[in-house]
């Protein structure tokens, strides 16, 4: 009461405090906008170009409602969504490194060339593929005429001409600019000769082959500064590079399943539920209310029920409610009602004809269909009839066949004239698609079939579960969000698990699926930070970011685990050389206690070892020597390698020039846009919007 008082009697000075600070902060982001906090209004850079959220957001909402308009559809699902969003970037990046300095090259598309890919002899694929006859396969350039004006003269749709030329100009700038580098790539006559000599050279080597595997590490030592210097030696080369920041989490799962007393909770609910089942009669109203899957009324047999009701079915009365009944398999409780008991084929084969309806005018449809029945009913076979008259492409050319299908399979009003009429029947019916004509030409034989009303619910983890998982998984993140030590201990404990190597752009998290709020939390923490509970499908989830492989040459803590197994490789190689005993390959397979082992036909560009692996530097020094020459050792990926080359053939093959430099060409357009990515500098920061 004390403090309202005080408020009371000072409550001039306490509305001037807080207009002030209201005019203050209008100020502020009058004068100096977005200065409320260090936050981008950027969403990527790309060639030094900012790229705006609001310029990217307008791109994809017009996009999207392109999309709405070509397809019909309201809404779209937040996959497509997700695609339509990358489809958007990615154009962004190739306008700015790929179409800006196309055209700053002088790479165009004049009016008369724009002209000629439309309506010219040969025009543009996607004019191609939206033009052509599928039937005829010809090209039609007054059609292309006849939508572009048709297009043009609405001003809702003109913009879809306008972006269809757009994509052609663009289209045609970029072929040019891959023309142009095509043209800049040859294969000189040195470089011809050398890859004939890579191709056609094959070597026949006799070798032994001491692995690292069979010297224990314990038997080498290394000292830190050796690992230092190896680093420093070799941190150029490709295997310290990091073309793209990744990111690493270790991480704790809580899982959120039923207990028994969940169950006990779902059994009782059930059984309550089962009252106003019995009482019901709108009973597909009912199922379609309170079943999580099965939410269909329908004919079983014993062959078609699972085993934990069969025997519950077939001793029920109509009209009675039985349950709840457990099924391990789905793991739900089910309340099955009987609804009627009949006897009637467990399978029908059938053909049909289907005959639209134009314009809501059944009658003359049904004058057709009776017209063909009594046709049929005279002797011509009814596949001849389906096939020449049946609107069902798919089933038209096979006469109608709709093959063996079981109760429910089928459209009702065909399930039911199937099931309820016999063998030979005749008979049409009327269904969403139009008229059909049925011609049922087998049937199993009668058996006992119940319809039945099944409704199923599984066992979900209740409100107290969900919260006990998430208190535990709250606890775990409080006690160790500033000890990286005290997570490992305990982590480890529990299971720990690891999700490695994740980019800012990825979509998933291996191991726990789609989580964009996890994935803005990882690459907006510093490195030992541990999340909060973070929840997924059926679990809870405490991670702590692990490792941080930023983009350029990695340092030497990253590396240092690759860095000791090369130097232990290299320590190894040293003692196995030590070993050697003799000059020829058995006086050394010998020492190595390894044996003599042969290769064929190996070749500069196969870079493998039939039987073993690639051996880069092996298949190297086997090239460098010649034929008879004294026994060679190589370390290799695998192993020490002592090796003598027994015969070196050269073959007679075809050139390869034209090959060689149009497999350059092929690597062209992906190799240069990526190159030109990497020159131009893009930064990608969707994931923080």
């Amino acid at each position: 009461m004390a403090v309202i008082t005080n408020i009371r009697n000072n409550k001039i000075l306490l509305f001037f405090v807080i207009g002030t600070a209201m005019v203050l902060f209008v100020l502020s982001e009058l004068f100096n906008p977005g200065a409320g906090g260090a936050v981008s209004r950027n969403i990527g850079e790309v060639a030094g170009q900012e790229i705006t959220a609001k310029e990217f957001e307008q791109k994809v909402q017009d996009r999207i409602a392109q999309y709405k308009e070509n397809t019909g559809q309201l809404t779209l699902p937040a996959e497509l969504s997700d695609q339509i969003r990358d489809q958007v970037w990615t154009e962004i990046e190739e306008e700015h490194v790929l179409i800006k300095p196309a055209q700053a090259l002088g790479l165009g598309v004049s009016a008369a060339e724009l002209n000629n890919l439309i309506f010219g002899q040969n025009p543009h694929q996607i004019i191609k593929q939206n033009f052509t006859d599928p039937k005829t396969g010809q090209f039609n350039p007054q059609q292309v005429r006849q939508v572009m004006n048709t297009l043009l003269e609405d001003d809702e749709k003109s913009h879809q001409w306008i972006n269809l030329e757009q994509s052609i100009k663009k289209d045609r700038a970029v072929s040019k600019y891959y023309g142009l580098l095509q043209k800049g790539l040859y294969v000189t006559k040195a470089q011809k000769n050398q890859e004939q000599l890579y191709q056609n050279t094959k070597a026949k080597i006799a070798y032994t082959l001491k692995r690292y595997t069979d010297v224990l590490d314990t038997d080498v030592s290394y000292t830190e500064a050796e690992l230092k210097d190896y680093y420093q030696n070799n941190k150029q080369k490709q295997a310290f590079k990091q073309t793209q920041e990744e990111r690493s989490i270790s991480y704790v799962s809580f899982p959120i399943q039923a207990t028994a007393e969940d169950s006990a909770e779902n059994f009782k609910n059930m059984a309550t539920l089962k009252e106003k089942f019995l009482t019901t009669t709108a009973d597909t109203a009912f199922v379609q209310s309170y079943a999580n899957k099965t939410k269909q009324i329908k004919y079983a047999t014993k062959k078609t029920i699972a085993p934990e009701l069969d025997s519950v079915v077939f001793s029920m009365q109509n009209g009675q409610v039985r349950g709840p009944i457990y099924d391990p398999l789905s793991g739900a409780y089910n309340l099955v009602k009987l609804l009627e008991v009949k006897f009637g084929p467990d399978s029908v084969k059938a053909s049909h004809i289907l005959i639209p309806i134009q314009n809501a005018d059944t009658a003359t449809a049904q004058l057709k269909a009776d017209s063909l029945i009594a046709v049929a009913k005279s002797g011509t076979p009814f596949a001849i009839l389906a096939m020449q008259h049946s609107q069902d492409q798919g089933t038209k050319d096979k006469g109608g066949d709709l093959g063996w299908f079981q109760e429910g399979q089928m459209l009702k009003s065909l399930n039911d004239a199937c099931f309820n009429g016999k063998k030979g029947d005749v008979v049409s019916v009327i269904s969403n698609y139009g008229l059909h004509i049925v011609n049922i030409t087998e049937q199993t034989q009668a058996t006992e079939k119940r319809l039945i009303a099944q409704v199923d619910r599984y066992i979900q983890p209740s409100k107290y579960t969900q919260e006990e998982a998430y208190n535990k998984a709250s606890a775990f993140s409080i006690n160790t969000e500033n000890d990286a030590a005290a997570f490992d201990t305990k982590a480890n404990e529990m299971g720990m698990r690891q999700a490695d190597r994740i980019k800012k752009t990825d979509k998933q998290i291996s191991g726990l699926g789609e989580h964009k709020e996890l994935l803005k939390w990882i690459y907006t923490s510093e490195k030992d930070a541990v999340s909060e509970p973070t929840e997924f499908e059926n679990q809870i989830i405490v991670a702590k970011l692990s490792d941080i492989r930023a983009e350029g040459t990695l340092d030497f803590e990253t590396m240092k685990e690759f860095v000791q197994t090369e130097v232990i490789k290299a320590k190894k190689a040293e003692k196995i050389k030590a070993m050697q005993n003799g000059s020829n390959l058995s006086a050394i397979a010998n020492a190595w206690q390894s044996s003599v082992d042969t290769a064929q036909s190996i070749s500069f560009s196969s870079f493998s070892i039939p039987g073993i692996g690639n051996e880069f530097a092996v298949i190297g020094g086997v090239f460098s020597m010649q034929k008879n020459q004294a026994v060679k050792t190589i370390p290799g990926e695998f192993g020490v390698y002592a090796v003598e080359v027994l015969d070196l053939v050269s073959e007679e093959t075809p050139a390869r020039f034209s090959a060689t430099q149009s497999s350059y060409q092929r690597r062209l357009s992906t190799e240069a846009l990526k190159a030109l990515k990497e020159s131009a500098g893009v930064e990608d920061m969707r994931l923080d919007f």
